[in-house]
């Protein structure tokens, strides 16, 4: 014969479950918890996106150094260079390609001959160039020329390549 709830004491469903409350009070802390991570959210977000941009320029950096010190020194001149968005060089036929979020801007402060002399700590030489690049974010396809007039933020890496004897 099933028991019927008449016969279950009145003090078992008092001692069994929670009151309002301790429910109320336990909702509002996850609340406030969930609250903050996302708050804190957007602010990650930015730093995680400032740190890949580093981190693409940094190597964009490092390869259009590289370039420079196995090229003839003879043969230096100023370029722009096309990136896409892990900082692999894209060759563009033309027109700048879609696939392109970076423009490096690489700049000499000699004419290639070593005729324009570098000044480094007062000391004056004929066989070192000063190799300045300077990379800027490009996501709406902006010509470069104007991409460096106009955007503010761009990074600035410079070197020093000697010339091979």
């Amino acid at each position: 014969m099933p028991r019927s709830l008449r016969s279950i004491p009145r003090e078992s469903f008092l001692h069994g479950g929670f009151s309002l409350v301790e429910v109320a009070l336990a909702v509002g802390i996850a609340a406030f918890a969930v609250v903050s991570l996302l708050w804190l959210l957007p602010s990650g977000l930015t730093m995680f996106r400032g740190a890949m941009e580093s981190s693409v320029g940094a190597r964009i950096s490092q390869q259009v150094f590289h370039d420079v010190q196995i090229s003839e020194f003879g043969s230096l001149q100023s370029c722009y260079r096309y990136f896409d968005d892990q900082g692999r060089e894209i060759f563009p036929s033309g027109t700048i390609p879609s696939s392109c979020l970076y423009v490096a801007r690489v700049t000499l402060a000699t004419n290639g001959g070593g005729m324009n002399p570098v000044s480094v700590l007062g000391n004056v030489s004929q066989n070192l160039a000063r190799v300045t690049v300077d990379i800027a974010e490009n996501r709406r396809g902006v010509n470069p020329a104007f991409l460096f007039l106009t955007n503010a933020s761009f990074t600035t890496y410079t070197t020093l390549v000697g010339r091979n004897r």
